[in-house]
């Protein structure tokens, strides 16, 4: 919260049958989040064992030089843009201390965060920094696809470039390629949408809720991407009956999620032990 520092924990839940799993702990989040945290991404399972995810929004920084602690060299540090410091280059001022500050840090104020298009893959042991999306994506959705060629992708749609509780969605949608670490653009939507889900129906990758920027309102149809044609077409039976979307505000929320939580797959014992406990549940 707003008054407490960001944690840069992870935790992994092994699975177990009626509620018997257990938590153990996981690597450290990828080490330009640690100090910032990060919301508003987006997260795929690829396997068992892999986790993607992309995009998102990152607590701000007051920009401070890891070395001498100084201040960066602006005549007025509240003017500095966070999206042209090497985010490998600075520290959090919580970082420093505070009597080794400038006054002109020290009375500066917090940068308000910034948009990411970073994305990265967590292995099952630590977690890998990928090749760069085209843009930044604040609230973006994405799912797996299997390409024309046969092999397993992630689509990336939508969000917005900054902010969106301040900036427009996006239309534009691009696809990684997990073999050869690269993105190439695919087919954009027929309208700006962000804080969206997508998830896998009849096979295709389908866009569900999200806020249409368009009509300003909450989206409820169900938008399939199909991999032969690279289109996007409306379900042709289902839509929601509640258009739903990512809650939405007008200020800035001072709430930021500084952790990740994987759940991996059942053991074999925890297999039987569910079949053995069916079996005595139909006995007469």
């Amino acid at each position: 919260t707003a008054d407490s520092s960001s944690s840069d924990s992870t935790e992994i839940y092994n699975f177990g049958y009626q509620g018997q799993g257990s938590w153990r702990k996981g690597p450290p989040l990828p080490g330009i989040l640690r100090d910032t945290g990060l919301d508003s991404f987006c997260a795929v399972r690829v396997n068992s064992t892999h986790v993607f995810i992309s995009g998102g929004y990152a607590r701000g920084y007051r920009a401070v030089d890891t070395l001498a602690c100084s201040n960066l060299q602006s005549e007025d540090p509240d003017q500095i843009d966070i999206r042209s410091v090497d985010l490998e280059d600075i520290l959090p001022i919580d970082n420093c201390n505070e009597d080794e500050l400038d006054g002109s840090v020290r009375n500066s104020s917090q940068f308000g965060g910034y948009v990411l298009n970073k994305a990265w893959m967590y292995d099952g042991n630590d977690w890998k920094e990928l090749s760069d999306m085209s843009q930044k994506r604040d609230r973006p959705a994405c799912s797996l696809v299997q390409d024309q060629d046969g092999g397993v992708k992630i689509l990336v749609a939508g969000g917005c470039e900054e902010w969106c509780d301040k900036s427009p969605g996006t239309n534009t949608v691009e696809m990684y390629d997990l073999a050869n670490d690269s993105w190439s653009r695919r087919a954009d939507l027929p309208f700006p949408v962000n804080s969206a889900k997508m998830e896998l129906l009849d096979g295709s990758p389908t866009l569900i809720g999200g806020f249409n920027n368009d009509t300003y309102t909450q989206n409820g149809i169900l938008l399939q991407y199909h991999t032969g044609t690279d289109e996007w077409i409306p379900h042709p039976k289902a839509q929601m009956r509640l258009p739903r979307s990512e809650e939405h505000t007008s200020e800035p929320s001072h709430i930021t999620i500084s952790y990740a939580v994987f759940c991996l797959k059942k053991t074999k014992k925890n297999k039987q032990k569910t079949k053995k406990n069916t079996k005595t549940q139909q006995k007469p």
